[in-house]
């Protein structure tokens, strides 16, 4: 489980470190952080590419890192991988630690590993599973956030919570106010507790791991054809896909409808989309085999695994689009 720690440790926790930063997290917060920060990158998708690794690698190598040094990464989930990535291949692997400053980073992308690159316009087709030596949490990177970037960290949370009950309860009562991210925290918690109880059982994502990628499909590419962020794709994702294999109970179809729908910016993209544009993009994601792979919510706690076609994948999104325009 990740370390809780206030800003002012920061710089003891860090000494010594090669230091990845996101460039906003360093200007708002360059203060707690060591003087010789080594590395500043701009966050966002197209940061997530060979050139920013190389530029890491090659940083590291200037400084002269060795195998038994150590990389931090400070920022969201496009600094964490990239530094994850960087670490995971910088003479065949050396120690990182991982700081997430965001509610999507904590409750998600900071746990379980994985790394990740995109090329070609296909999300996270490079990577690589490389554990941090240590994870540390700040909450208080969180008070500078955005409505935008804690509603994309919320709809991260509203998918992990149809796997556990518990994580469920707390997000359906409503005892919280996005408006008031501490009143997030414990949603965060147990988020990221239950993603990592899954990691442990799965840590190659061959079985329950791969649960993780409800609205995942759908999302990523209307991430890749949009430029939409995570967080909202993967919204869309859930809405979409659930719409579309209707295997979903009809009271969580509701309850994802009620708490996901009132964060969507992009909500136009709901009802209308390129199709052939976003079956491309689906027909090279990752996660697929032999065919196109979508995990689909029943219940709480129950999922369908669901491969289709490109054929019948072009059909039911005409269909889906047909109905909802």
């Amino acid at each position: 489980m990740p370390v809780e720690i206030k800003l002012a440790e920061l710089k003891s926790r860090l000494k010594g470190c090669f230091i990845v930063v996101d460039s906003a997290v360093h200007k708002l917060y360059r203060d707690y952080l060591p003087a010789d920060i080594t590395c500043i990158i701009n966050g966002g998708e197209s940061a997530k590419s060979l050139a920013t690794a190389e530029k890491i690698l090659s940083e590291m190598l200037k400084r002269g890192i060795k195998r038994n040094g150590c990389v931090a990464a400070i920022g969201g989930g496009t600094v964490l991988d990239l530094t994850g990535f960087a670490a995971s291949v910088y003479m065949r692997g050396i120690r990182w630690i991982n700081i997430p400053t965001t509610v999507l980073s904590m409750a998600d992308s900071s746990i379980g590993g994985k790394t990740g690159l995109n090329l070609g316009g296909i999300k996270n087709i490079i990577g690589s599973f490389w554990q941090p030596a240590e994870s540390f949490y700040c909450y208080d990177f969180l008070k500078s956030l955005s409505t935008d970037d804690i509603y994309d960290g919320f709809a991260e949370i509203v998918k992990t919570s149809l796997l556990n009950t518990e994580l469920f309860n707390l997000v359906f009562d409503k005892t919280y106010d996005c408006a008031d991210i501490d009143s997030l925290i414990p949603l965060i918690k147990k988020a990221a507790a239950v993603k990592e109880k899954i990691v442990k059982g799965d840590y190659l994502d061959n079985g329950a791991r791969q649960n993780l990628n409800m609205g995942h499909t759908v999302g990523h590419a209307l991430e890749a054809v949009y430029g939409i962020s995570h967080g909202q794709s993967v919204a869309l994702g859930l809405l979409i896909e659930v719409a579309m294999f209707k295997k979903t109970a009809p009271r969580l179809e509701e309850y994802l409808k009620a708490l996901l729908t009132p964060i969507l910016k992009d909500m136009h993209l709901l009802t209308a989309f390129d199709t052939k544009a976003v079956a491309a993009a689906m027909i090279s994601d990752k996660k697929n085999k032999t065919e196109i792979s979508f995990v689909v919510p029943v219940e709480v706690g129950k999922v369908e695994a669901i491969e289709i076609s490109k054929q019948e994948l072009l059909a039911k999104l005409n269909r889906y689009t047909a109905v909802t325009v």
